[in-house]
């Protein structure tokens, strides 16, 4: 669509198309064999060691795994070739021209035309050269790795050419493009390249993370060169130090700070150094991934900024740059300002500069539920949390805004506050009056605090992992009050905890008491004291107390107890009362997981008659509208007679699938299997969700056979 991507440059047209293998047994030979396991000198590693770190970096997914050393292979099927005929396929590049030379043919052949065609091929050539005319790495056993004289050649070999490129006036606009944009990004690599083999070094730092708009941040540029080889020697000049920042941004150079300051203050004895003291514009945008800046439109990010749209996030608020001369041939470095610090733990952090709010305003519950009570009013307890982000007093007053055309009202306990320093937080209570009569629906509650004539009403999400930059994202401080028919009949329930698991808190939105057993409480507390005994999601991978001491929870049901057990996943053994496999040999959307990802798809009740589905809330189709993400995950597949099926539900053009939900009679007890995703459903507020685990967890008190 000529309308779409007018800013992105030519189309890039994939040559080679490959797909994986795939796993099992007695699969056809691949077009192609990679031995990830090779070991690189460079990176001193497989590629299966760094591909097996980065599995294990999904924490919440349980997906640890061991970085084995040695030969691994990977298969690889051609499904579609564009590129030149060669024999045999040595590697994914085969049959592709990987220097300059190739560019042209990326989309199109070279261009007929005798003129471009003259043009192009010394042009290409010569930018062909500046990977021909130096040695980056010198050979095994020399005193140095590279001389840096023979990358300024490279560098001044990619300056003519893209001149040259700029004044053929004769070559089509698209292959123009594409060349500058490939000579452009490989004379960055080489000045980069440069940088290191030189030794130069700078480094860019701020006096504190965090800013809000229109404050001051110090920050300290420093320059370090080493000290020559003897004979060697690449004589440097540094001729000026400036910052790049965002538009409205006021930097100027002053005086080192007089007071101990770390940003500033080291032990490194630098070449060169400049300070600045940088003023944010009082109307500065907080610093978020861009394409959540505004909210989501469907499945899409709408953003405006196309300069960013290739990048994973926009690029650092503020940038150093250092000019230097080498041997006469003008060279420029970069380098992102950013915060440094030493954690006791893990040693020196680098973070980049944010802008935050002044005020950051959480409520404390995203969600609340409500039985519907068309004949009773009452109040509900909020506390909202201030949190001080400036390096000045900053004092104001906390308020609600409730839904329009809601007549709800409340009052708030002490919501004038005063906060002296960066850091510091109070919390506000409000009592908030749901009056009789309303209608059942979703509604939403806003927390906002005033200060100095200005309203903050977002929350600051901080995502920071070690392996990873630090980042923030805002969401307006909300509680959203769904109100619905829910009847739920007093329940003591024990819960064993799982994987990222916030079910407990929606079952104590019900009413109910919830207990969280520790390993004494399984291994040797009371547990008949319990009505319902919940096991979490994947707690058999948690939990190794919950599978030592599942005998006892056999027990507790033989005695008349009720355990529901949500999804698990790996070895059953044990865990069951009655033999179950989970494995589908039939094959799904999902492989061998039986699931069903469509959250829409039927859901058919096999016994009405079931407690589980009339007591004390009568469970209709109408309870399964509204689900999130998926219906369920790690079904069983097949289940021994003593288990009861209780719900059908398939993906489309798939096998049925009996193993969702299901109950089996165990001496006085139940003992239930549920696959359905209550862990997605309840934080969503789903109402039927809460309506049927309500039952569930209430079945005890029910009349049952």
């Amino acid at each position: 669509d000529p309308k779409q991507c007018t800013d992105a440059g030519e189309p890039w047209q994939v040559l080679k198309f490959y797909v994986e293998q795939g796993f099992g047994d007695n699969l056809p030979p691949p077009t192609l064999k990679i031995n990830t396991g090779t070991y690189d000198p460079i990176l001193g590693r497989s590629y299966f060691e760094i591909a097996m770190e980065g599995r294990s970096q999904h924490r919440s997914q349980g997906e640890g795994r061991i970085e084995f050393h040695g030969d691994q292979f990977s298969g690889l099927n051609l499904v579609e070739n564009r590129a030149m005929n060669a024999p045999g396929e040595r590697s994914v590049f085969t049959g592709i021209e990987l220097g300059n030379l190739g560019i042209p043919t990326v989309d199109k052949p070279r261009p007929a035309d005798p003129k471009t065609g003259k043009l192009f091929d010394p042009l290409l050539i010569a930018s062909d050269s500046f990977w021909n005319e130096f040695t980056i790495v010198r050979t095994a056993g020399t005193s140095r790795s590279g001389d840096p004289l023979e990358l300024l050649k490279g560098i001044d070999a990619a300056i003519k050419a893209r001149n040259q490129l700029q004044s053929a006036t004769e070559t089509q606009a698209g292959l123009k493009s594409i060349v500058n944009f490939y000579l452009a990004e490989k004379e960055t690599k080489l000045s980069k390249l440069f940088e290191m083999q030189t030794g130069i070094r700078v480094d860019a730092l701020a006096d504190r993370e965090t800013i809000v708009a229109g404050d001051d941040v110090m920050v300290s540029v420093k320059v370090y060169k080493p000290v020559s080889e003897p004979g060697i020697g690449f004589p440097s000049e540094i001729q000026d130090i400036s910052l790049s920042i965002p538009d409205g941004w006021i930097a100027e150079k002053v005086d080192p700070p007089k007071q101990n300051n770390p940003a500033f203050n080291s032990r490194e004895i630098s070449a060169a150094n400049a300070i600045f003291k940088v003023r944010a514009d009082k109307s500065a945008k907080l610093t978020q991934p861009y394409w959540l800046e505004n909210r989501r439109e469907g499945e899409l990010f709408p953003f405006a900024n196309p300069n960013v749209q290739t990048l994973p996030f926009a690029l650092p608020l503020v940038t150093a740059y250092v000019k230097t001369s080498v041997h006469g041939t003008e060279f420029v470095i970069e380098q992102p300002v950013r915060f440094r610090f030493a954690d006791p733990a893990r040693g020196e952090i680098r973070r980049d500069v944010n802008v935050v709010p002044a005020l950051s305003v959480s409520l404390d519950r995203k969600l609340m539920i409500e039985s519907h009570n068309p004949a009773k009013s009452h109040d509900r307890q909020i506390i909202m949390t201030i949190t001080n982000n400036t390096n000045k007093p900053i004092n104001g007053t906390a308020s609600l805004k409730l839904d329009a055309g809601i007549d709800w009202s409340y009052q708030g306990l002490n919501n004038i506050f005063s906060l002296k320093n960066k850091g510091d937080k109070t919390n506000v209570s409000f009592s908030v009056n749901i009056p009789k009569g309303v209608k059942p629906g979703s509604y939403q509650i806003y927390g906002q605090a005033t200060a100095s004539e200005a309203i903050f009403n977002q929350t600051i999400n901080v995502i920071a992992y070690p392996h990873i930059q630090t980042h923030r994202y805002y969401t307006l401080a909300e509680t959203k009050v769904n109100i619905f028919d829910l009847k739920v009949i007093p329940t003591n329930v024990g819960y064993i905890i799982g994987s990222g698991d916030e079910v407990p808190e929606a079952i104590r939105q019900m009413g109910m008491d919830v207990t969280m057993l520790d390993e004494k409480d399984l291994s040797s507390g009371n547990l008949s004291k319990f009505d319902t005994i919940v096991v979490g999601i994947r707690a058999s991978e948690t939990r190794a107390d919950f599978v030592a001491n599942n005998q006892r929870l056999l027990d507790y049901v033989k005695n008349g107890g009720n355990v529901i057990v949500q999804y698990q996943r790996g070895n059953w053994t044990g865990l069951a009362p009655y033999p179950v496999n989970t494995q589908d040999k039939q094959g799904t959307t999902a492989g061998s997981i039986a699931r069903v990802v469509d959250e829409n798809a039927k859901v058919t009740i096999l016994q009405q008659e079931n407690p589980i589905f009339n007591f004390s809330n009568n469970i209709t189709d109408e309870d399964f509208k509204g689900w999130v993400q998926e219906r369920n995950a790690y079904n069983l597949v097949t289940f021994d007679p003593q288990y009861k099926p209780l719900l059908e539900s398939h993906d489309a053009g798939e096998q049925e699938n009996k193993g969702g939900l299901v109950i089996a009679k165990v001496g006085k007890g139940h003992w239930v299997y549920c696959s359905y995703s209550f862990f997605r459903q309840l934080p969503a507020g789903v109402p039927g969700a809460y309506r049927l685990f309500a039952n569930m967890l209430s079945l005890p008190k029910a009349k049952t056979d």
